[in-house]
């Protein structure tokens, strides 16, 4: 679809995302290039599943966090920040690389609009349980997470992250120390559906297929007006698929960005909504694919409010507001295993909110 309408092969809408800060190692004074440092005993794993502290880093007495040193102690490193200018590069012919812009993103990258989108979120949060009915604190407290009021987590997707951190903006512009946010292993993970899971995976790849003998024949229809733009039949498991064509579509009208006029069509638009749809929540008509691909999940929330429930003087559990970044197939996959899915596909920052009265 590149080329047609103003639809770009590289969006040029990522530029608050490229500049950043990271962390890294400095040595404290010149380091010789035949030795080395060497890691010393400042960071020990004795009793690392039990005891965290294990994990500390001294300082030394300029507060500098200490890491490793020579053998001789002559190269000391210290923990810094670096300025960080991110670019993306293309394959040009012959070879030759070429230097994108300095906004350039590619897909499934957070978006400065998507960072808007989700700061505004945070202030939505904030407006409601900071200023409207003082349920949580002003600013965010420095506190160890087992006397925090607030919980963050994401999926170790870059985009996810972003946005968790942009929420946090707006629900926390001021902060008493540094935001603590947790990702799992991807093994772990439960955010959402794991194709970890061997046989969650099948059941999906079975469903996916049934959708498309199911729904193919309603996107016939659309062939002879958006077939010329992807040199082929639209198509659920087509070339491209018709989610792909859907998420284009959806990321240039956010974006402003012209597309074919076909798409103006809201009725075109909802009949590849509609196919899209089944492809990826119809796995959710199996119990066993909904225990599967959602059970994890609702069972750490059901675990979450229970705690709640048996602490009503916040005694032990002060956890007031968790906040978890993941993906629009969670949400769709959290509506569907509790039925109350409304088979569409929301186009922009879907969120949903479970509330214990």
């Amino acid at each position: 679809m590149v080329g047609f309408g103003d639809i770009p092969a590289i969006y040029p809408l990522c530029s608050i995302g490229r500049q950043f800060s990271t962390a890294v190692l400095s040595f404290t004074s010149p380091a010789s290039p035949s030795s080395p440092p060497s890691p010393t005993g400042s960071r020990s794993f004795e009793g690392a599943t039990d005891d965290s502290r294990s994990f500390q880093i001294p300082s030394d007495v300029n507060g500098e966090k200490l890491v490793s040193s020579a053998a001789d102690g002559s190269a000391e490193t210290v923990v810094g920040r670096m300025e960080v200018l991110r670019l993306s590069e293309d394959q040009g012919t012959g070879n030759i690389p070429v230097r994108g812009g300095p906004s350039d993103c590619y897909w499934g990258e957070l978006t400065d609009l998507g960072r808007q989108s989700t700061l505004t979120l945070g202030a939505r949060l904030r407006a409601l349980y900071v200023d409207q009915l003082g349920f949580l604190p002003s600013s965010l407290p420095d506190l160890p997470p087992a006397s925090s009021p607030v919980a963050f987590r994401s999926t170790g997707m870059p985009r996810t992250i972003e946005s968790l951190h942009q929420i946090v903006q707006g629900l926390f512009p001021e902060r008493d120390g540094p935001v603590q946010y947790v990702v799992r292993n991807a093994m772990d993970e439960s955010l959402y559906p794991n194709s970890m899971c061997a046989r969650m995976r099948r059941l999906d790849e079975e469903s996916a297929k049934r959708a498309a003998l199911t729904w193919n024949p309603s996107l016939a229809p659309l062939d002879s007006l958006i077939g010329k733009y992807i040199n082929g039949p639209v198509r659920i498991d087509g070339h491209p698929r018709a989610n792909g064509i859907l998420d284009t579509v959806m990321v240039c009208l956010a974006h402003k960005i012209r597309v074919p006029k076909e798409f103006d069509d809201e009725k075109l638009l909802e009949t590849l909504e509609n196919a899209v749809v089944h492809e990826w929540f119809d796995g959710y008509q199996s119990p066993e694919f909904a225990k599967l691909a959602m059970g994890r999940l609702l069972g750490d929330l059901k675990a979450a409010l229970e705690r709640k429930v048996a602490d009503p003087f916040e005694v032990k559990d002060k956890l007031r507001l968790a906040v978890n970044s993941c993906h629009d197939t969670s949400l769709g996959g959290i509506l569907n295993a509790l039925n109350v899915f409304d088979s569409r596909w929301r186009r922009l920052l879907p969120a949903s909110m479970l509330v214990l009265p």
